[in-house]
């Protein structure tokens, strides 16, 4: 009898100490959400701009150097594990990830797609940088009505090409008609802002892939195209 005593007694110990070793156990969602957000950034922010292309069944996240051929990139594929741990982490890093990286499309009809696949999050994007291969006037024209979802974007930089590609698909006047509606949802819809700083969110830049001498001139073409669209949308922005 004393020996089943003395067992019983060791067995209620040991749970006593495993539910005290319970009530001390701390869960990653236990931390404070500052240190949360920390974590997660050096999960899900990179250095370089998230270059989304099309494989398979849809866009894909790729960490790319701008001279990466697609090659290279399909094997640098890029998915973070930690975004289907459980709901709310997902929902906390989500908002980074989307948040604090350069998103870099490949064209306008990726972008498209990428953003309503990503529709929970578009809402989250601040920086964008859209390529412009070929003539895409209707992915483009589809793309700057999904923008409007894009809440908190800061930075929309479209590709300036030359030869025919590119943004110089459009003249100076088209441009300036085609984006006009998204700038005023920047500046009145959004939230109230003026106009200057409504223009300031959307750029054009060279695609950085020439000899030095022959990009300093596209780079000089990008910024003029830049210079008269936006005089343009001055004077019709009120």
């Amino acid at each position: 009898m004393a020996s089943i005593k003395s067992q019983e007694q060791q067995i209620a110990s040991s749970s006593r100490m495993a539910a005290q070793v319970d009530e001390c156990k701390t869960s990653f969602l236990d931390l404070p959400a500052e240190l949360r957000n920390e974590i997660y950034r050096l999960c899900v922010v990179v250095s370089r701009p998230l270059k989304v292309m099309h494989q398979g069944q849809g866009p894909t996240l790729r960490i790319c150097n701008q001279f990466n051929s697609a090659s290279t990139c399909q094997q640098e594929s890029w998915a973070p594990g930690l975004l289907r741990s459980c709901k709310q982490i997902n929902h906390e890093a989500a908002s980074i990830l989307y948040g604090e990286n350069v998103f870099n499309f490949r064209n306008p009809k990726v972008a498209e797609a990428f953003l309503l696949q990503a529709v929970q999050s578009i809402g989250q994007i601040r920086d964008m940088i859209v390529g412009f291969g070929g003539r895409m006037k209707a992915s483009f024209a589809r793309l700057l009505v999904t923008l409007k979802g894009a809440a908190r974007l800061r930075g929309l930089t479209f590709h300036y090409g030359a030869n025919g590609l590119g943004m110089e698909v459009y003249n100076v006047q088209e441009a300036a008609k085609a984006i006009k509606p998204l700038v005023r949802f920047f500046q009145n819809d959004r939230w109230p802002t003026d106009k200057t700083k409504a223009l300031s969110i959307v750029h054009w830049a060279a695609y950085p892939i020439y000899w030095r001498e022959i990009q300093r001139r596209y780079d000089k073409g990008a910024a003029d195209y830049e210079a008269r669209v936006k005089a343009v949308l001055e004077e019709t922005l009120k």
